[in-house]
């Protein structure tokens, strides 16, 4: 890994990418879940780990690396997680976004098909929860080992594209898709409840 991009998370202490970590900043006297990573201020990392999220809360190693005073937190505990899918789903939009305006993201099980039938290459293939069997049955045999089904539903893969719902998404090879790759991981394991470091 690249040094200048790792980073150690301030729970596990355990080093990671830093664009698979959420960063936490000290800013206005509350410790904030830095989404961008762009706050100023004093910041720690975590992976998006449910211990080292969790840990976040109650280290007091975090508290002495951001602030001398007394630290409160802009989301509360319980409400942690339900926030980061939030911020999970909106990046998911501006990522599918792109990916249509680019060609990356191909959309529907016809179009699909078509497009493997012409060539095209195809990384990853994801499905909605609400698929129908025998769709996810014809996807499979496009995509093999390289089908995904989510707990995302084709409505809200349609509200992440452009408004129609849509059981089968895929992406050609491109950091779009990397990134939507990661926040489609990231609200799985977030809504199964199992949350593991990247």
């Amino acid at each position: 890994m690249d040094k200048v991009k790792e980073r150690t998370c301030v729970v596990c202490s355990k080093k990671e990418l830093k664009q698979n970590m959420l960063r936490w900043v000290f800013h206005g006297g509350k410790l904030y879940p830095d989404w961008s990573q762009k706050l100023e201020g004093r910041s720690v990392y975590a992976h998006f780990d449910r211990d080292c999220i969790a840990g976040i809360y109650e280290n007091p190693k975090v508290f002495k690396k951001v602030s001398e005073k007394e630290v409160f937190f802009a989301v509360e505990k319980g409400m942690i997680f339900k926030h980061i899918e939030t911020l999970a789903v909106t990046s998911l939009r501006h990522f599918f976004s792109l990916g249509l305006k680019s060609g990356m993201l191909v959309k529907g099980q016809n179009r699909i098909a078509e497009s493997v039938k012409k060539g095209m290459l195809l990384k990853y293939c994801f499905t909605a929860i609400d698929i129908s069997a025998r769709t996810f049955k014809d996807m499979e045999q496009i995509f093999k080992n390289r089908l995904k089904k989510t707990l995302i539903t084709k409505e809200e893969f349609g509200n992440f594209a452009d408004g129609r719902p849509v059981a089968v998404i895929a992406f050609k090879e491109s950091t779009i898709t990397e990134k939507s790759c990661f926040y489609i991981n990231l609200v799985n394991k977030l809504r199964s409840g199992d949350i593991d470091a990247y």
